[in-house]
């Protein structure tokens, strides 16, 4: 045995020095500093070698950086980070990149026999991520340099993967990230699509693009060779976060105090400070942490406080069950943010709430929220957040209407919307659709709803349907293809409300004109007549006119406004009770004849396909007319015939609305 001992002991001592205390850890590497003359010059000449991964040979195309070989995808990526770092007045050089497994064979080699290389730790052969084309070492010994890559890298796709190395630095990007050896170097010709240079083809460009032009947040992370540039696959960090989602949202840093005790003079310190104020970000002892990555939780609690989303009504994922933060993803869920992963066993989705964000997920996010017409904190009114509100809605106290709604929503006509801080809200800024128009304004005008055929095709089992069936039995909704389709969720213009409002109502013609954006339009007379009964009063055109703008959206508020100034002019529906008959000594005079103006319309504007125009009412009596309305991008059509009940509602109100005039007819 004791013979034996000298022959055992150099494997012995030979297996413990090999034996790594992380994957892939190795020594600070020999700066021989012969690449100084050759620092940022590149050779996109590639050729073939053969990397591995966790001892997997694969093929991979090798290019030249500071006189290195570095994997090409890896070398765009470093490309961009070194000239902005360069921009910075900081150096970056690369020490080692790319291995062949001749060349990592020989640096283990000379770790086991420590022979060599000054007895470095060194991987295993094959399993070095050296080998793979992602690993970097760096010179992070010079001044500056750790510094500027823990504060930056991320944006670049390097993070570094072995945490006692600060030398070592890893790039796990976008395949093709751009750069001059690059497959699809736009940032370096100019010639991309969109806002950015290096998200051509990458499934969320739109969303970037979005994020950047319709809601405002200048988000991009860099310029590569001049042109700006998003990263979408960066980490995304604390205080990007909370910029781009307070941003996106409408928010404001100004009025808020000073939060924080790490975030001095950062980028970012007045979005965190507002995420304070409202509290979307807690902190911790003081500190915000800006520079933090936001994994997905993270995003999850502050998209449920900024918005400050309602419980969930149900368990949405399987991997977050009896954690802190379950409820936080189950509200962003249900409010439509976030949709989380297949199961791989066939159950409830996976939230992965570990997982980093990316720069491109907050991008979505701000893109989903705004789909969403989420109302963020400061918007939401006090009423909402304390429960101490009137009537059936948190969100419309002392708005016009206010009482219209309060009496529709007593009699079962409740308007969807998600709740604002667990209060039921009626969402006054939000368009409003067709059968919500016909609900509401029928509603306040006491529309009889029984008796009343089927009317639409599209309708059933909706919760207006009943609405919408009365409002092609008055004359107030016509229908499309043939009259068949009501098409109740579609949203109505406010030259929709005026068409209609000018049916319920048998508003007579006027020869003022009200509007100054409608002259000559197929809708003008009918945008005079709401004017001339007070229910719309438009805009300031800026020339001392006003303007009707009836092509753009009807919102909720507005519906609730028009009905209720409906009601104070006491205006007459088409449906309401005849008055008593005259008696003899109160005779009907000539003036009380009168032969009901126009003929008539096609029905709503802005939703006809230009193949489908809709179909008329059956027609009056010989000599009758209703008011004329034209629908837009619609001609007017000969009309088949409305019920007997119909026509003869609208003669009795018409002929009472003159007798109370006492206007003479034309003649």
């Amino acid at each position: 045995m004791r013979s034996l001992l000298p022959l055992a002991l150099p494997s012995l001592l030979a297996a413990a020095c090999a034996a790594p205390v992380e994957l892939d850890g190795e020594d600070r590497p020999i700066d021989a500093k012969d690449n100084l003359d050759q620092l940022g010059v590149y050779d996109c000449a590639e050729h073939s070698d053969t990397g591995y991964r966790s001892g997997d040979p694969f093929s991979i195309r090798v290019v030249t950086v500071d006189a290195r070989p570095v994997e090409r995808a890896t070398a765009n990526a470093y490309i961009a980070m070194q000239e902005q770092a360069r921009q910075a007045g900081v150096t970056l050089r690369i020490i080692s990149g790319f291995r062949t497994m001749d060349q990592q064979e020989y640096l283990y080699g000379c770790y086991i026999n420590c022979s060599c290389n000054n007895c470095n730790l060194a991987a295993r052969p094959g399993y070095s991520n050296h080998q793979s084309g992602h690993a970097l070492d760096l010179n992070t010994a010079e001044s500056g340099v750790l510094s500027w890559l823990n504060n930056h890298a991320d944006e670049f796709g390097f993070s570094r993967t072995v945490p006692s190395e600060d030398w070592h630095w890893e790039y796990w990007g976008d395949v093709d990230f751009d750069g001059p050896c690059g497959s699809v170097p736009e940032c370096w010709s100019g010639d991309y699509d969109g806002a950015f240079c290096d998200d051509d083809g990458n499934g969320s460009e739109a969303t970037h693009d979005r994020l950047q032009g319709e809601l405002g947040v200048d988000f991009h992370c860099a310029d590569i060779a001049g042109e700006p540039a998003f990263c979408p696959s960066s980490k995304a960090k604390r205080g990007d976060a909370a910029f781009v989602l307070l941003k996106a949202a409408g928010g404001t840093t100004a009025g808020h105090p000073d939060a924080f005790s790490d975030d001095e003079g950062h980028a970012r310190e007045a979005w965190m400070n507002a995420a304070h104020a409202f509290g979307v970000i807690l902190g911790s002892n003081g500190n915000g942490n800006p520079d933090g990555v936001a994994t997905r939780s993270t995003l999850a609690i502050m998209l449920a406080r900024l918005y400050r989303l309602p419980p969930a009504n149900a368990d949405y994922f399987d991997d977050d069950d009896g954690t802190a933060n379950e409820a936080a993803h189950n509200q962003v869920a249900e409010a439509g943010l976030f949709s989380g992963y297949a199961d791989d066993n066939g159950g409830r989705k996976d939230f992965r709430p570990s997982v980093d964000a990316t720069r491109s997920t907050l991008a979505i996010l701000a893109g989903r929220a705004a789909d969403e017409a989420l109302v963020p904190l400061w918007d939401i009114p006090q009423g909402c957040l304390a429960g101490g509100f009137a009537g059936a809605y948190c969100d419309d106290d002392g708005a016009t209407g206010e009482a219209v709604l309060d009496e529709l929503a007593a009699q079962g006509v409740l308007l969807p919307g998600r709740t604002l801080g667990s209060s039921p809200a009626v969402h006054l800024a939000q368009a409003a659709t067709r059968a919500e128009a016909m609900a509401v304004l029928g509603g306040a005008a006491g529309v009889p709803l029984d008796g009343h055929a089927n009317a639409f095709v599209d309708d059933e089992g909706h919760a207006f349907e009943r609405y919408l069936d009365a409002a092609k039995a008055y004359g107030v909704l016509v229908g499309y293809s043939g009259g068949t389709e009501a098409r109740p969720n579609a949203v109505a213009s406010r030259t929709t409300l005026a068409i209609m409002l000018a049916r319920i109502y048998a508003l007579p013609e006027t020869s003022t004109d009200y509007f100054s954006d409608d002259n000559g339009s197929a809708h003008e007379a009918v945008h005079n007549q709401v004017g001339a009964a007070g229910l719309f009063a438009g805009y300031d055109d800026g020339n001392g006119g006003r303007a009707l703008r009836g092509e753009r959206d009807a919102t909720r508020g507005t519906l609730a406004t028009v009905a209720q100034r409906a009601r104070d002019a006491g205006l007459v529906p088409v449906w309401a009770p005849p008055l008593t008959p005259p008696t003899d000594d109160d005779p009907v005079t000539d003036e009380d004849e009168h032969t009901p103006p126009g003929d008539d319309p096609v029905d709503d504007p802005g939703q006809l396909r230009p193949d489908d125009d809709e179909g008329a009412l059956e027609g009056p009596p010989p000599g009758y007319q209703l008011p004329p309305s034209v629908e837009p991008g619609a001609s007017c059509q000969g009309a088949p015939a409305a019920s007997l009940y119909a026509m003869v509602a609208v003669l009795l109100a018409e002929l009472r609305l003159r007798r109370r005039s006492r206007v003479a007819p034309p003649r």
